[in-house]
């Protein structure tokens, strides 16, 4: 979690404002002015577009989700042996 939360601060510090999902106006950046936020959140069956992943552990069915819209995109972890996700037998 270290990354993620060195990451967030860096983004904090370079846009001047707290992140949060959907679109961030950049002004003060003449190369970067627009960026676009996701979040992480455990499926729990709130997205029925995606079918849920047949794996066991604590990473299992983690969507990238676009608050803005109520979608998800993807799983933000994949099922593997090297994973915190396992294949289910």
């Amino acid at each position: 979690m270290k990354g993620t939360a060195l990451m967030r601060l860096a983004y904090e510090d370079w846009a001047g404002q707290v992140m949060q999902p959907g679109v961030q106006i950049h002004d003060a950046d003449s190369m970067f002015q627009h960026s676009f936020l996701f979040e992480e959140e455990r499926m729990n069956g709130l997205f029925p577009d995606i079918q849920e992943q047949h794996g066991i552990g604590n990473s299992c069915n983690i969507g990238v989700v676009d608050k803005t819209s109520q979608k998800a995109l993807a799983y933000s972890h994949s099922i593997g042996k090297s994973t915190e996700c396992q294949p289910s037998m």
